[in-house]
Parts: C-alpha cells; sequence; structure tokens
C-alpha cells in the first residue's frame, strides 16, 4: 500500500486527511484569524487577562 501523499507539496501523510492536504499546506491556504474590536475598544481583550502597562525601555547592564 502505497502512503497518501499531499496533493499540493506531495509530501507523505502521516494521517491521510479528507482533503488530501498536509497540516502545512492546509494553514497556507486557510485565512488568518483577525482579532476583532470589542465593545471596550481594545482590540483582542480576552476576558481574564491582565492588561500591561506600557513603560519606556529602561536600559540594564545586558543591553550596553
Amino acid at each position: 500500500m502505497t502512503p497518501a501523499r499531499c496533493r499540493a507539496c506531495s509530501r507523505p501523510l502521516r494521517r491521510p486527511a479528507r482533503d488530501g492536504l498536509g497540516p502545512v499546506c492546509r494553514r497556507r491556504t486557510t485565512a488568518p484569524v483577525l482579532l476583532v474590536p470589542v465593545p471596550d475598544g481594545t482590540p483582542g481583550h480576552v476576558p481574564g487577562q491582565t492588561a500591561l502597562p506600557l513603560v519606556p525601555h529602561q536600559p540594564s547592564l545586558w543591553s550596553l
């Protein structure tokens, strides 16, 4: 039995897929997920996520 191959790149598939695409080629063809602004105006806010304040960069010994 010949292993199934991706129809886009012809790499062998570990698990056969219904659409014939491997996981990498499937990610390339699907549209990216866009963050939708919520009513309070913050884009992509996740409930329970702590928002950290933006502070200017403070040099340290590692950045000198």
